[in-house]
């Protein structure tokens, strides 16, 4: 009796999974939120979620309080508040109290330290025998108990010769990454990052130009280790444009584009990201199909609700293909002086009874059985034949392989006859699109979606887990 073993046992499931006729070419929806009902002439910018409101800036005129023009005769900056489920808006909206919103320019806000804290940009007024010698732009720290909120202290690195604005406070709360216009810039605006040392903010170190360029960077947006911003350079699609930089190997990496819809022809700004990337807020002034049609040439920033349209399974699966498995023959356990050869199909060939082998891909084997008789010095060739194989069920498997401190991750499709035109990645809930990764060797779990727009009756979901 032959005996071929698994040294690792599988089980692999196919799901299929029903999904709509439409198209999933279009990979994000966006939804203008409606927080001008009355077409106010007013600019609003710079979203930010904190327990179920939206915080954003306007610049309507409030005729209840002082309100002030600024050079350009607009009006200057508020933060105000409202109620919010994704686009859908559920209160009226509430600007936010005087120890908040001063007679100048506010926001945009940014909470942290579990909701205890908050700080934003505003322009800070020095005096000199009553009169305003200057108020540029830096940041304000409050604190929060029970809703109240209280001043705590300004940036200890606030300037009346330059602005420090647009703060965005990492998930720890160790980082705080601003954009100024302070002197040894590389361009009109830059990015700089503060530590959180001993209960005091470092001194500010500009991100170098990798990040930073000629024109102008603003308006950041820190979520886990990637850095979203605002900036005018020459590769984007026109005006202001949203990129992201992901932080890796102690530097941040050569920014990318971030894609239409969230980036169009006009001024894309100020993001605020959520769920893995998968959803979020951003401020635009693009037209719409109506404005195009009226010959709208210029509009007011707005904020718009975006979310990915990708497709997902309703469960995954792990596909985890057997390569090895141990081979003997019972019938030659016991006969002295007899050898076996075996001609394992992939052009291995090992000698004795008892081994181990490993297939380095799927597919169809077979292998050879041949014998040394030494008792009688003759060897007798292909006594016995057998066929193993290495299947995934048709389905492809995710491939990985350590690299110091970090993982090469790609898809194997060589088990797979059916042909799958799209995929995307889920990495710790983090979406990606790329063929090939590298990524850091700590990930939890990998998940690999595909389909084909023309069968999109199926869509396959797999995953891995329990990384090594």
């Amino acid at each position: 009796m032959k005996i071929f073993k698994y040294i690792n046992k599988f089980i692999i499931v196919i799901i299929g999974v029903m999904l709509s006729s439409h198209t999933f070419s279009q990979h994000y929806i966006i939804k203008k939120v409606k927080l001008n009902p009355k077409k106010e002439i007013q600019n609003i910018f710079g979203p930010t979620l904190h327990n179920a409101n939206l915080y954003y800036c306007s610049d309507k005129k409030i005729n209840t309080v002082n309100s002030f023009e600024n050079e350009d005769g607009r009006q200057y900056s508020d933060i105000y508040k409202v109620s919010i489920n994704l686009n859908r808006i559920n209160s009226s909206y509430q600007r936010l109290d005087t120890i908040v919103n001063s007679k100048l320019n506010e926001g945009p806000i940014e909470f942290f330290n579990n909701g205890k804290k908050m700080c934003l940009s505003r322009n800070v007024e020095k005096y000199n025998n009553d009169t305003t010698v200057s108020n540029k732009i830096g940041i304000v720290f409050f604190s929060i108990n029970n809703d109240s909120i209280n001043f705590d202290k300004y940036y200890k690195y606030n300037s009346q010769k330059y602005n420090i604005a647009h703060p965005s406070i990492s998930e720890n709360d160790s980082i705080l990454i601003f954009a100024s216009d302070m002197p040894g810039n590389y361009g009109s605006s830059d990015l700089y990052q503060s530590n959180f040392i001993n209960g005091e903010w470092s001194e500010p170190v500009n991100l170098g130009n990798i990040i930073n360029t000629k024109n102008k960077e603003t308006f950041p947006f820190l979520y886990k280790d990637e850095l979203y911003f605002t900036s005018e350079r020459e590769d984007g699609m026109g005006g202001l444009d949203i990129y992201k930089s992901i932080f890796k190997d102690s530097a941040w990496l050569k920014p990318e584009l971030l894609p239409f819809p969230i980036n169009s022809v006009n001024d894309d700004f100020s993001v605020y990201m959520q769920h893995g990337n998968k959803e979020g807020y951003i401020t635009s002034n693009r037209r719409w199909a109506k404005q195009r049609m009226a010959n709208v040439i210029e509009t007011k920033d707005n904020i718009f609700y975006f979310k990915m349209n990708l497709p997902e399974p309703s469960s995954y699966i792990e596909v985890n293909p057997n390569f090895c498995f141990e081979i003997s023959d019972e019938e030659y356990d016991n006969q002295e002086n007899v050898e076996l050869i075996w001609d394992l199909g992939d052009g291995n060939i090992k000698k004795g009874n008892n081994i181990s082998h490993c297939y380095s891909n799927v597919g169809k084997y077979i292998i050879t059985l041949s014998i040394i008789d030494n008792n009688i010095d003759t060897i007798v060739s292909n006594i016995d034949q057998y066929n193993i194989e290495v299947s995934t069920n048709n389905l492809p498997y995710i491939e990985t392989k350590i690299i110091n401190d970090n993982m090469l991750i790609s898809a194997n499709f060589k088990g797979a006859t059916n042909k799958y035109s799209e995929f995307y990645w889920k990495i710790d809930d983090k979406i990606y699109y790329d063929k090939q990764l590298m990524v850091s060797a700590s990930i939890k779990e990998i998940k690999y979606i595909t389909w084909n727009n023309k069968l999109l009756k199926k869509i396959i979901g797999i995953k891995k887990q329990n990384i090594k």
